[in-house]
């Protein structure tokens, strides 16, 4: 892509297009503990990246004493893994409580597993009949991917003579990460859907019993064991009801305040004055507000615990809140 300015430097298009295939990335996937190691670095695979990026700048107003500038940026990667090492068609990248990060040959970059209900096969929940907690499925199933499908950033600057004022959005869009947070809040009742019927006992919705005949004939019939007071904490505790894995992979999305200053230049003729030829004071704020999906009320999904790498993108182990910062700026340029 090549930046292309229109209308007197006011309006600026960057536009850029990519298909690469990266092969042989250095990774350290999870091998049995048995072995005395728990990870072994080697060539992962081929993966195909493609995507697009934007940048659009502007000049909306640019008057004698007040201007406006902003720039927007939009950004698009889909992937797909084309080969594993050693001729494998799934390796297990990351994983927490059953839940799993896991690279599949025809599929994207990232996949999270985990377990489920047992289901009938119109889709009914089977429970326990001694005490309705959910029965799980032997097999797991994936619940998504980790990768975003879009990212957007928006930063805007407002002079008017020496003043300026400088704020910018970003805003990411999709993907899903696993959160011990979550679990931690599940487990201890702290989580909004931990009040499900005001901690009463309650019936699974739609669940039923499954009933084996001697001869091996399966029926189901309706559920009438509801989930008593001694079992409610197991019930939304993963370790006790392993159906609760897909509650602790939560939507990474968000729009976050970047940042926002206030800038003042001091004059020319006052700098001068100690031999200065620039001279601002800035108060500025990071990280002020960050907006997420309803379902997640446990972290600010840029926060990672596990690494720096691919398997970092997993989500967060029991991660610190992000936090904000303040500051004051003085520059003096000589």
């Amino acid at each position: 892509g090549a930046l292309l300015p229109f209308f007197n430097n006011r309006v600026g298009i960057d536009l850029a297009y990519y298909d690469k295939t990266t092969k042989d990335q250095i990774l350290a996937v999870p091998i049995s503990s048995g072995s005395g190691y728990t990870t072994r670095i080697t060539n992962f695979g081929k993966i195909q990246n493609k995507g697009v990026e934007l940048a659009l700048n502007l000049t909306p107003v640019k008057g004698q004493h007040f201007g406006w500038d902003l720039t927007y940026t939009y950004s698009k990667n889909n992937n797909k893994v084309l080969e594993l090492p050693n001729s494998l068609t799934e390796v297990q990248l990351n994983t927490a409580y059953g839940v799993d990060l896991v690279a599949m040959v025809g599929q994207p970059l990232g996949l999270i597993k985990g377990h489920t209900t047992k289901t009938t096969p119109d889709g009914r929940v089977i429970v326990n009949p001694s005490n309705g907690l959910p029965l799980v499925a032997q097999d797991k199933v994936v619940y998504g991917d980790i990768n975003r499908k879009f990212s957007m950033g928006l930063v805007n600057k407002f002079t008017y003579d020496n003043w300026a004022l400088g704020f910018s959005f970003d805003f990411r869009k999709g993907g899903l990460m696993y959160s011990y947070t979550s679990r931690l809040n599940y487990f201890v009742g702290n989580a909004v859907n931990t009040t499900l019927n005001d901690r009463k006992p309650f019936l699974v919705p739609n669940s039923v019993n499954e009933v084996v005949a001697p001869d091996g004939t399966v029926t189901y019939v309706e559920n009438k064991t509801a989930v008593g007071m001694a079992s409610i904490a197991d019930y939304f505790n993963q370790t006790n009801n392993n159906s609760m894995s897909r509650e602790n992979v939560i939507d990474k999305s968000f729009i976050k305040m970047r940042d926002l200053s206030l800038t003042y230049t001091f004059p020319k003729s006052m700098v001068s004055k100690i031999s200065a030829n620039n001279a601002s004071l800035s108060v500025f704020g990071r990280n002020l507000f960050v907006w997420v999906p309803k379902e997640n009320s446990f972290i600010d999904p840029e926060v990672s615990t596990f690494s720096n790498d691919l398997s970092g993108e997993f989500g967060e182990f029991g991660g610190g809140p992000s936090v904000r910062s303040f500051g004051v700026s003085l520059k003096v340029g000589f």
